[in-house]
């Protein structure tokens, strides 16, 4: 079992005391992508990485294999939403965006032809925005370039306000989708509070009879819990409404996630003035759920944390369903590992073990007829059970270790042995037997405690971006000038090299170490310290401090957080200078 010593929990604790005040908490998925600074791929080297995937994984459950293409286009821009969009304001955009998708259909479609894709998933943004023209070729460009595997399942997002019965026949002609579409509100003045658009209870009305006249009955509908202007009493009105009117398939609840300008744009940027809004929502949902399943012939799918499903008890048949396969992002939903092909601006994209991706546009200046480009991170499988474990605890209070062993290759205690040791020494999760249980906890509360699993380095990163404080490689060449890669420190010590936030040093026998530059948590206008990553070496313990005295000592002299702080005028008098330290 691995043992935290005091100064350890400490220097953690006040860490994720620093991420949860700049960050506010809003949700735990959020630390699934906490991995220090993104790197770039050419979309030819993301195409290698792509060959590399496997479709047979030894040791650990199979992996499905996803395709999502993003349609960054919408008709309004709600205030609420997080992801890529833009207002269709001309022709020539759209047509431009498919160019692009099918363009990187043409170089990774090779590269994964040794894949089966289980799933097809199209979102936004709107894709429903896309003229009937654009939606089937691009429509076609997909089923050309990729292997669908015999019942993929298939699902399309659309606005009710721009979806027409010609691109219910453009999509009916190439599968049979799952449709599915976001109410969020029906109160016409939070719509117009939040940019929405029009929305109405005929408008959705006219949608559903539309798809019940097409034989259509794979069609779910989203709410949003904890709009602001809204109470749980209305929304919950509109779910039963819609519930008892049209019988959809499924309805997912979701409670908003907030941002940083929704709260500034609503909530006065206070966060505690939002989550004090949301807490009757997070309190009554739960109650509600059960009381308008048995009313309305459902069940409660998933009933807790940020996302909840009701799904109808006798579902309609369909004799064109043949999908068995539901999409996802992650390995939380069937509990194996996934592969997430991405295409389209802003679209995530998840190698297995290797790397997660998020697909952009050339940069402006670049040539922007060319191919896209990826920016992200690679990931062990360290990472990949932190994302399973960020999203399933959010939303449960218990983790089944015979299925992290069965889809990791590996057991919680290996992969994440200091978050193990974290939970304990706070007293809110223990491993007893085959299971990972924790204390029921409120959101941000659970969100505060997996930051256990997010490593030192993520985290530090965070809080030094938030705050400005510079560690690229080439900014730190700089403050140890005129040293260099190579130079002689103390005693036959070298600088072995200097990276993102880091240095390394070597030693005359070989040996390496790692120093680790770190914003101070209590004074955003320090320079950044060192921590040293492992045990100082016995056999050159003074050469080795003496070292990292002389590397502390040049970074607070020459990092250019002292001019930007000369700037803003003296700290105040409660913040010690990182010197004294």
């Amino acid at each position: 079992m691995t043992r935290l010593t005091e100064r350890f929990l400490a220097r953690r604790r006040a860490l994720h005391g620093a991420y949860a005040t700049l960050s506010g908490l809003p949700d735990a998925s959020r630390l699934a992508y906490l991995h220090g600074p993104e790197r770039t791929w050419t979309e030819a080297e993301v195409a290698g990485l792509w060959r590399q995937a496997s479709g047979a994984l030894d040791g650990v459950r199979q992996p499905l294999n996803h395709l999502y293409v993003h349609v960054p286009f919408c008709k309004s821009i709600c205030s609420f939403c997080n992801y890529e969009r833009l207002r269709p304001s001309r022709p020539e955009r759209l047509r431009a965006y498919v160019d692009r998708v099918k363009r990187s259909i043409d170089t990774l479609g090779p590269a994964v032809e040794h894949l089966t894709f289980h799933t097809l998933y199209i979102g936004g943004g709107t894709p429903s925005v896309l003229p009937t023209a654009l939606l089937g070729e691009l429509l076609d460009a997909v089923h050309g370039g990729f292997r669908l595997h015999p019942r993929a399942g298939h699902r399309f997002e659309f606005d009710p306000a721009v979806m027409t019965a010609e691109r219910f026949d453009v999509l009916e002609s190439r599968g049979s989708f799952h449709y599915s579409f976001g109410v969020q509100t029906l109160d016409a003045d939070v719509n117009a509070a939040h940019d929405r658009g029009a929305q109405s209870h005929k408008l959705v009305a006219r949608r559903f009879e539309e798809m019940k006249a097409r034989g259509i009955h794979k069609v779910s509908v989203d709410f949003l819990m904890g709009l602001a202007g809204t109470t749980p009493e209305r929304i919950f009105t509109d779910v039963e409404v819609v519930l008892e009117q049209h019988q959809p398939d499924s309805v997912d609840i979701f409670m908003l996630t907030p941002t940083h300008a929704y709260v500034a744009s609503h909530f006065g940027g206070s966060f505690q003035a939002f989550w004090d809004h949301i807490r009757p929502f997070e309190e009554k949902v739960g109650p509600w759920m059960q009381q308008v399943a048995e009313r309305q012939g459902y069940e409660v799918q998933v009933g807790q944390g940020h996302h909840l499903v009701l799904s109808r008890v006798d579902r309609v048949p369909d004799e064109r369903d043949t999908g068995i396969f539901s999409y996802t992002q992650l390995a939380s939903e069937h509990d194996r590992p996934i592969n997430l092909l991405g295409l389209g601006p802003s679209a995530r994209g998840h190698i297995w073990g290797q790397a997660i991706l998020q697909t952009q546009d050339p940069a402006e200046g670049a040539d922007t007829d060319g191919p896209a480009v990826y920016t992200g991170n690679a990931v062990s499988l360290a990472d990949e059970q932190r994302s399973y474990l960020a999203h399933h605890l959010r939303d449960a209070d218990r983790a089944d270790r015979k299925v992290l062993r069965e889809v990791f290759g590996a057991d919680l205690a290996e992969l994440a042995p200091r978050a193990v040791a974290g939970w304990e020494a706070d007293g809110v999760a223990r491993l007893d037997g085959d299971a990972l249980v924790f204390t029921p906890q409120e959101r941000r509360d659970r969100t505060r405690s997996l930051l256990w699993m997010v490593p030192e380095f993520a985290l530090e990163h965070a809080v030094a971006r938030h705050h400005g404080i510079d560690l690229r490689a080439e900014t730190l060449r700089h403050c140890v000038r005129p040293l260099r890669e190579g130079s002689a420190l103390h005693g036959g010590v070298v600088l072995g090299g200097i990276a993102f936030g880091r240095f390394t040093l070597v030693f005359p026998d070989g040996a390496t170490l790692g120093v680790r530059a770190a914003p101070v948590l209590d004074d955003d206008r320090a320079p950044p310290r060192l921590i040293v990553e492992g045990a100082l070496p016995g056999d050159h313990l003074e050469a080795a401090k003496k070292s990292v005295l002389r590397l502390t000592a040049l970074v607070r002299r020459n990092h250019p957080v002292r001019e930007h702080a000369a700037q803003r005028g003296p700290a105040p008098a409660s913040k010690r200078p990182a010197a004294d330290r």
